[in-house]
């Protein structure tokens, strides 16, 4: 973003854009007007759900003046607002899949989302979205929500933005011009904000052997939950880490102040940190506005195997529910509940493990109710709990040490994955492997 002060006078182009901006919000609310039966509309999400837009598309569908469309969005980290046309003549698709949305969602990756809107196969007619306010050129940013919105606005016949003013205008390829808007809405509220919880101490176990694997001057992408947030918290020992992830979040801030965290290494954005979407308090939300070190991308940068390929020693470190003998891993589903899809998971995990020094590293505490669970299973229960198949295994992380897989035979593999199970589950694990290959 421009720095620079606005002149007190304006010039032609800002008079031309502020007149485009001012005939946005007159149209305002109205705009809806413009939505059809069997549009496709998408919304942003997670942090940066457009509120106002969503309460008036709700009841405009309750009062059946919007009919039969479909309603996307990215369910998971939301306030899921949009759940609320449900009942109403009009669909709502996870883009991913969540508690939920057990059965409508995108079975697919972030990355391949990306392609599926590049070639067509996949369109939006409407386009709902939070930004910041513009700046002195006319441009808002997308902010910590950026995912497809840009591609989502370009196809769209109507796009409509609620333009907070407490949005941070973060820099990357995430702004669009005001003159874009067929309506807008001005409001004033705090985004919502997500506290991670303090990790445990099998979580910090864990995350010690992960550190292990991440050397000076490696790239991370790195998903969320306790032990994710144990591997940031360690990682204040390395130097020149560079980060290229899907989720900025509070944790991040510190290992950038600390100098953990520089970003020289790249050869692509050197100095800059990336990601894709922010989730996280009020700290975070100031620090990325108008930050030239932290960049929010398009989707179709962040999950790009071509990017992601240029990256120093790339590390993908993420979590799983389960990894059985074969080196499945189950991201998805808990208890026969779905909680999750697949999402951009697939997409950082195929770029670590075909990518020349790269290493993906699945984290996951061996044991779950007190112990009584494995977690480090004989075969996962269906083939829907298949996130990761065997030819992605490269490393399973538990607190009790290191499974490396990659190159393994299945005899191999089991073995090796029962020996980083918890003790008090190894014979009936060793048991099943023993009938299968012996």
């Amino acid at each position: 973003m421009d720095s620079t002060p606005t002149t007190t006078q304006p010039t032609d182009a800002e008079n031309s854009w502020r007149e485009q901006y001012d005939a946005a919000k007159r149209r305002g609310l109205d705009a809806l007007g413009d939505v059809r039966a069997g549009d496709r509309v998408f919304l942003s999400s997670a942090c940066a759900e457009p509120r106002t837009l969503i309460a008036e598309l709700i009841e405009r569908a309750r009062r059946r003046e919007i009919t039969g469309t479909t309603a996307f969005m990215m369910l998971n980290g939301s306030a899921e607002l949009i759940l609320g046309l449900r009942g109403t003549d009009n669909e709502v698709v996870g883009i991913n899949a969540g508690e939920s949305n057990q059965t409508n969602f995108f079975p697919w990756t972030i990355y391949q989302t990306v392609q599926l809107m590049r070639d067509g196969e996949l369109g939006f007619d409407v386009a709902l979205v939070q930004t910041s306010a513009p700046d002195r050129h006319g441009y808002v940013s997308l902010g910590v929500s950026v995912d497809f919105a840009v591609e989502a606005v370009t196809q769209s016949r109507v796009v409509i933005a609620e333009v907070n003013a407490q949005m941070p205008y973060t820099l990357g390829n995430n702004q669009i011009h005001v003159a874009l808007l067929d309506g807008l809405v001005e409001v004033d509220y705090p985004l919502a904000e997500a506290v991670l919880p303090q990790p445990s101490e099998v979580a910090q176990q864990v995350a010690r052997h992960v550190i292990d694997f991440v050397p000076d001057g490696a790239t991370i992408e790195i998903g969320v939950g306790r032990i994710m947030s144990a591997v940031l918290a360690g990682l204040d020992a390395r130097n020149d880490i560079g980060l290229h992830t899907g989720l900025f979040i509070d944790e991040m801030i510190d290992l950038i102040q600390l100098g953990s965290i520089t970003n020289v290494r790249k050869v692509a954005d050197k100095g800059i940190s990336i990601a894709n979407q922010g989730r996280g308090t009020r700290r975070m939300y100031e620090y990325v506005n108008e930050n030239p070190t932290v960049h929010f991308m398009r989707a179709a940068y962040t999950h790009d195997p071509a990017v992601l390929r240029q990256l120093p020693d790339f590390r993908a470190i993420n979590s799983a529910l389960e990894v059985d003998l074969m080196g499945r891993v189950n991201s998805e589903i808990r208890d026969g509940q779905r909680i999750s899809s697949t999402g951009g998971l697939g997409d950082f995990v195929r770029a670590a493990r075909y990518q020349a020094g790269a290493r993906s590293i699945i984290a996951l505490t061996a044991t779950s109710n007190g112990g009584a669970v494995t977690r480090i299973v004989p075969q996962l229960q269906s083939p829907e709990s298949v996130t990761l198949t065997p030819d992605l295994a490269d490393m399973v992380v538990t607190e009790f040490g290191v499974a490396e897989l990659r190159g393994k035979r299945p005899k191999e593999r089991a073995e090796a994955l029962t020996a980083i199970a918890d003790p008090r589950h190894r014979a009936e694990l060793t048991e099943g492997y023993l009938r299968v290959y012996e």
